[in-house]
């Protein structure tokens, strides 16, 4: 089973790198998730913080249904997981 887990982000830096940072140590086998950053045009150090850890970033208009839709084209997994970054 491979997972993608989208994330939505707009100008959450720290937010963004906690919770990437938490999800892949919880994660047991990271060949089978996708972690893929929807962004929406961050104007601060989001993208940078989030690059260390992600499979793809994608960028496309503000708004979360827009993002997480943006995200879900992208995704290869069989099963999509929306995660929010301040979570």
């Amino acid at each position: 089973m491979h997972i993608s887990i989208i994330i939505p982000t707009l100008d959450e830096p720290d937010s963004v790198y906690d919770t990437l940072h938490d999800l892949l140590a919880s994660v047991d086998d990271p060949q089978q998730v996708e972690i893929i950053i929807s962004d929406g045009g961050s104007q601060d150090d989001t993208l940078a913080q989030a690059r260390q850890f992600t499979d793809k970033l994608v960028s496309g208009k503000k708004g979360r249904a827009l993002q997480m839709n943006l995200g879900a084209e992208h995704a290869n997994g069989e099963w999509l997981v929306f995660l929010h970054a301040d979570t």
